[in-house]
């Protein structure tokens, strides 16, 4: 069986929406919201590759485990890559590590599921999910977040 973590990457500097982690929805702030739906949905360990002290305070306070990473990092997957190397120097101690964006509320945790047993067919390192955008102006919008990857035979 796998040694599975999925990291949570967080950071307050959004220039779409400042502050993004700390919104208040409905009582609990987006950071808790999210981590408490992944928790809820995978077994494994789970982390807040953190960019800020003010996201590890707030993850102290609903119990969520939180790594402070350098908060000029240009991306998620450079913070849990730092964050993974604070929690796993060597690289012995995880098989599989997973990528669940920290504002990733409305996406179906379940999918990390699907996501660890194609990793688990294929033998990849790291893996983040994505979706098809269904039209081009969807895809063209710079407010859409793109994956850029490399597909094999």
């Amino acid at each position: 069986m796998s040694k599975i973590v999925t990291m949570i990457p967080v950071r307050m500097a959004s220039s779409r929406l400042p502050n993004k982690p700390l919104i208040n929805i409905n009582g609990k702030t987006l950071v808790q919201r999210v981590y408490e739906n992944v928790k809820n949905a995978i077994d494994g360990d789970i982390y807040i590759a953190a960019g800020d002290q003010v996201i590890i305070d707030e993850c102290e306070k609903f119990g969520a485990k939180a790594i402070l990473t350098d908060p000029a990092l240009p991306s998620g997957t450079d913070r849990i890559a730092a964050a993974l190397k604070q929690i796993d120097p060597d690289g012995s101690k995880y098989d599989i590590v997973v990528n669940f964006q920290g504002d990733g509320l409305n996406v179906d945790p379940e999918i990390n599921n699907r996501l660890i047993e194609m990793i688990e067919r294929t033998d990849c390192d790291i893996a983040t999910c994505g979706m098809i955008f269904k039209s081009k102006k969807e895809a063209e919008n710079p407010a859409n977040v793109k994956i850029v990857m490399g597909l094999r035979n």
